[in-house]
């Protein structure tokens, strides 16, 4: 297992030509019957001296997992503190809890003489704040609210400097990297049965099992986060994407602005 003779690139140009168990068998059959290696086109000839290297497949896979391991956590580490510090931060933020007290209280007044107060609204009712026009259609409803902050409640008009990564976390993808996460711990425990007297593998499972453990306490920690965020306001955290959490806020943010 020597990764500086053969890199993660290297390897995974090598996957297409690993042979097939048919494929195999056709060129094993070739060779025992006594015909001209030679007469094999190039290709056929490489894979056939490649495809004699004991357990293979399983020595790339393993090689292929070891190289890109150190990337692969760090990408989804960053991931994870996108979603985490997104989720903590809405959930938390005082200022974003009042601005959107203040766009309740428009809304009821708005439509007062239809029903009822509401007690509150889908955060996709914010989109409608850029759509909603005064009756001479100068300005929009989201102008006037902002306005409003401005005049009365200037100590809310820096509210979106207290929501972290919420752009970051809104390209998340957050079943996806606990899948991930899985393919790492798979990956861990097919090290650990080829490594044998490998001191290079046995210094890898060393090294990096206590990364992993810590990447998957993350990934509970992120999975907990964002459900909390979710259900806090009322939407439902098993059928509601990041990808289309976030971005409510992000639109917001970025009209506000």
């Amino acid at each position: 297992y020597d990764q500086k003779s053969l890199s993660v690139v290297f390897l995974e140009l090598l996957k297409p030509f690993i042979p097939s168990d048919f494929e195999m068998k056709l060129l094993v059959n070739y060779e025992n019957d006594g015909r001209p290696l030679e007469d094999l086109a190039d290709e056929d000839q490489f894979m056939l001296r490649f495809g004699k290297i004991p357990h293979l497949s399983q020595q790339i896979n393993t090689l292929t997992f070891v190289g890109n391991f150190p990337d692969t956590v760090k990408r989804l580490q960053l991931q994870l503190d996108s979603i985490i510090s997104a989720s903590m931060s809405i959930k938390s933020s005082t200022k974003l809890k009042k601005i959107l007290e203040i766009v309740l209280a428009h809304g009821n007044y708005m439509n007062s003489s239809k029903r009822g107060s509401a007690y509150g609204f889908r955060l996709q009712s914010l989109d409608l704040l850029l759509e909603t026009k005064s009756t001479d259609r100068s300005q929009t409803l989201l102008h006037f609210i902002t306005n409003i902050i401005l005049e009365k409640y200037a100590d809310l008009a820096n509210f979106h400097t207290e929501l972290h990564f919420v752009d970051e976390a809104a390209l998340v993808y957050l079943d996806s990297i606990i899948q991930d996460i899985c393919s790492l711990e798979r990956g861990m425990e097919m090290t650990k049965e080829v490594q044998d007297d490998s001191p290079v593998l046995k210094k890898f499972i060393k090294t990096n099992s206590k990364k992993l453990d810590s990447l998957m306490k993350h990934g509970k920690t992120a999975q907990e986060a964002y459900c909390s965020v979710v259900d806090y306001f009322g939407e439902n955290s098993k059928t509601t994407n990041p990808s289309e959490f976030f971005p409510i806020f992000g639109r917001f943010i970025k009209a506000y602005k």
